[in-house]
């Protein structure tokens, strides 16, 4: 008689939110928020010389920065983490034995992956501060019936992306990992 295995893997995601869906849910443009926000950090810098473009916690603590404009940011933000977390636990249901989110976060808090004389800064810049994008870790359980590991993160990683890319606009499926095996 063969023996099932529960394997719990951890799936570290980078999803980009269809336009269309994220503004039928927000009151504001999030690429014209996202633009406004970059323009308003272009500036900033500029003015102040930084030589980089601080992630946004850094802006907060600023007097003589839009506090508004961040609050509409965190506003969409907030929003485009909600809908991707109810979306992605809602498709993987039908791919894996158990799905739950260990983390999540928009990518607009993180530190922007753009300097001031790259090429192309502007748009780069405003493509990072449009809150349509979302880091998160996935735990997902498989059931298999032997105990084997090999190809299971691979599998594992195809299988979340099959499942995904219909749901939204980009799906990177940055890493996956083995947490446990157990029968």
């Amino acid at each position: 008689m063969a023996h099932l295995h529960f394997s719990n893997i951890a799936l570290h995601l980078r999803l980009k939110l269809p336009t269309s869906a994220l503004r039928s849910e927000v009151a504001a443009n999030p690429e014209i928020v996202g633009q406004t926000l970059a323009d308003a950090v272009i500036a900033f810098e500029r003015k102040h010389r930084l030589g980089y473009y601080p992630a946004l916690d850094f802006y907060r603590s600023q007097t003589d920065f839009d506090a508004e404009l961040l609050n509409a940011i965190d506003g969409i933000a907030w929003i485009a983490c909600q809908m991707a977390h109810k979306e992605v636990v809602r498709s993987l249901r039908g791919a894996f034995s158990r799905v739950s989110i260990d983390s999540i976060q928009s990518a607009v808090h993180l530190l922007p992956p753009v300097r001031p004389n790259q090429l192309n800064a502007a748009f780069k810049l405003a493509q990072h501060f449009t809150p349509d994008s979302v880091k998160l870790v996935v735990n997902v359980s498989v059931l298999q019936r032997h105990a084997g590991q090999e190809g299971l993160t691979g599998y594992t990683r195809k299988m979340a992306w099959k499942w995904l890319t219909e749901k939204f606009e980009r799906v990177e499926v940055l890493h996956a990992e083995l947490i446990s095996s157990k029968e």
